[in-house]
């Protein structure tokens, strides 16, 4: 499944994240931030999410919602 735009988006994508700044940020939040968080901002740090459009029926209607 393709969730993140293809395109490289310097303004919203974040620095890879270091185990530094992994230990600053949770002593900050003073908190232990899921594993399955932590593996997400490893991949995609920031940026778009891919827009999709999910085909609905709406009052009888055919229609389409953006994701």
């Amino acid at each position: 499944m393709i969730v993140w735009r293809d395109e490289i988006d310097h303004t919203n994508t974040l620095p890879d994240l270091t185990e530094e700044i992994l230990r600053d940020v949770e002593s900050r939040l003073g908190v232990k931030l899921p594993e399955s968080y932590i593996e997400l901002i490893r991949t995609q740090n920031g940026g778009f999410i891919e827009q999709r459009e999910l085909p609905v029926i709406l009052n009888g209607l055919d229609d389409t919602i953006r994701l």
